[in-house]
This record gives structure tokens, sequence and C-alpha cells, in this order.
């Protein structure tokens, strides 16, 4: 039977760089517009490890063909409505500790844009609202942007909300294909059923992670 060579762990001894040559590339994660995986980019040339199907999915391989990538399956992509990070950063409120240790240990990718940025950081300025001092203000904004993906509206979602203030919201969940949107606002919540046809769930924080059929 032939030996698909590609799939050969190599035999080369590993070694310590010289002093004098280049550290190792940095790893960083992209998106493939193809695979719909996020990909190691900028690996060295001896340590393209690709799991991605086929012979590859072996993890730990040291490939001889340095035109792979190394791919990982891409964490679920949430959007979180400005009432949900008032609770997480404001309020501290005890139901959404889950959601917040998930934010801080990385195992959930929370995504913004600019819109809804400025949304959070208005309504955290607003001192008929809440009172909250211009320093903590700043560090609120900078916590939350430190734990999410800053990413564009490049598409309209298929529902519309009534308040068109919150679309943003959908636009967001759409364009960055979010599996949640989490919300407390009613007129989004009206919504679930029909993006939930799409593979998106409108959902209250409290109820996120939790199984549907429970």
């Amino acid at each position: 039977m032939p030996v698909d060579r590609r799939c050969q762990p190599s035999t080369r001894a590993s070694r310590r760089p010289r002093d004098s040559e280049s550290p190792p590339s940095h790893h960083f994660l992209a998106p493939h517009p193809l695979l719909g995986l996020e990909v190691f980019q900028n690996l060295p040339d001896d340590r393209r490890i690709l799991d991605a199907g086929g012979c590859g999915a072996q993890l730990g391989l040291i490939w001889e063909d340095p035109p792979i990538l190394a791919a990982v399956p891409t964490l679920p992509r949430i959007v979180i409505d400005t009432n949900v990070l008032l609770g997480l950063w404001i309020f501290s409120e005890s139901s959404l500790s889950s959601l917040r240790a998930a934010l801080d240990d990385g195992t959930v990718t929370a995504v913004r844009c600019t819109e809804t940025d400025g949304e959070f950081a208005e309504v955290l300025a607003r001192p008929d609202l809440l009172d909250v001092d211009p320093a903590r203000q700043q560090v609120v904004l900078e916590s939350w942007r430190n734990r999410a993906l800053l990413a564009e509206l490049t598409a309209r979602a298929p529902w519309t909300c009534r308040d068109p203030l919150d679309q943003k919201f959908l636009d967001l969940s759409v364009s960055a294909g979010a599996s949640a949107l989490l919300t407390r606002d009613r007129d989004l919540l009206k919504l679930a059923k029909k993006a939930r046809r799409s593979g998106l769930q409108i959902i209250a924080p409290e109820r996120w992670g939790i199984d549907p059929s429970s």
C-alpha cells in the first residue's frame, strides 16, 4: 500500500537556535475564509500542524510539507447587549458569574463593533442613568474591549428590530457569525424564534449555556 509521506512524522532532531539566528515567528490566529476555522499563521516551517480533517487531524505531527497551516476549531462567538454588559461590569450580578468566567478564561469569543462600543460608552457616561466617574468608565471600557474581538458590520440581519437602536446587535451577530446574542431587551427577544431558524440564539444571559431542552 502506498504511503503518503506527508503524514509521516519528521525524524529531524530538535535543536536550540544559535544566538545569531532569528527567533521563531510569533504564532497568531486568523480566520480562514474557506475552512470556517481560525488558523495559526507565521508558524516555523517545521512546526506547521493541520487539524482540519484527513491525516492532518492527528495533532502533534511535525509536517515535512511547509505550506500546511495549523488550524483549530473556532470558539463559539457571542454578541452581548449593553444591558448585559452593565450587569457584568457595573452591577457585578451573581447570575452572570458563569458568563464573566467564560470571558475571563477565553472559552468563548465575545464580539463587538464600533457602533456597540459607542453605545456602551454613551450609557456609562450618562449622569441621569448611572453614577460612574470618568476614571472608572475608562477602566470598564478597556476591560470589555480586552475581552472581545472587534468586528465590522458587513451584513444586514434578515430580521428588523422594532427599536432601530438595537438593530446593530442583530447586524453584528450576522456579520460575525455569532451563535448567540445575549440580551434582556424585549424587542430583541421577540425575534428569537425567527433567528433560531438561521442558527442564531437570542437569549437572556442567565439561560446562556443551558440545554434548551431542560
